[in-house]
């Protein structure tokens, strides 16, 4: 039930124009922030983490192909694309 609603945050967010790399990169932080745990106390184990980060990646991807589905065409990913270099 979590992965359909993430993959459906994931899909519009794609779908928005502009501001969809950002919101997914700030999803993705939230994620990452509340999974982070620190290296003293228990940790689980590799193996969830490559689960969790292969999943992760997964969710992405369905989301993409979801708004290029929805949208008829590749969403434009232009933030990427204008992206200049610190000077």
């Amino acid at each position: 039930m979590v992965g359909i609603l993430e993959r459906t945050i994931y899909t519009g967010a794609f779908m928005l124009p502009g501001s969809g790399i950002q919101l997914v990169a700030g999803f993705l932080a939230l994620k990452v922030a509340s999974r982070w745990h620190s290296s003293s106390g228990p940790r689980s184990s590799v193996d969830s983490d490559n689960i969790w980060m292969i999943g992760t990646c997964l969710s992405v991807l369905f989301g993409l192909i979801g708004a290029w589905i929805a949208l008829g065409h590749m969403p434009p990913l232009a933030n990427i694309k204008t992206i200049n270099p610190v000077q």
